[in-house]
């Protein structure tokens, strides 16, 4: 007799462990699933932040040409900018 109750009590146990385990895997699941929606949600903002960081640019940039000390320094960046995407197409086309 004991014997059978000691059995079925590792059993019972077994049965537990069971449906823990799957408990756990449903779990792991769920969160990997949840994760890899914080993880997009995160890269959306990032990509947000980018966005208005370099609006936040413009906007500087575009009160800066207001000044006329600012202007000539201005035109200088966009003289060398055009220098640079001048160089860049020469390259492209070799």
């Amino acid at each position: 007799m004991e014997l059978l109750a000691r059995i079925e009590h590792i059993e019972l146990k077994v049965a537990q462990i069971k449906k823990r385990n799957n408990e756990l895997i449903s779990e792991n699941e769920k969160l990997k699933y949840e994760n890899l929606e914080l993880k997009n949600k995160l890269k959306d903002t990032a990509q947000k932040l980018k966005n208005l960081e370099e609006t936040n640019k413009m906007i500087k940039l575009a009160h800066s040409i207001d000044n006329p000390e600012n202007r000539s320094k201005f035109i200088q960046k966009i003289d060398q900018m055009i220098r640079e995407i001048d160089q860049c197409i020469e390259l492209i086309n070799l």
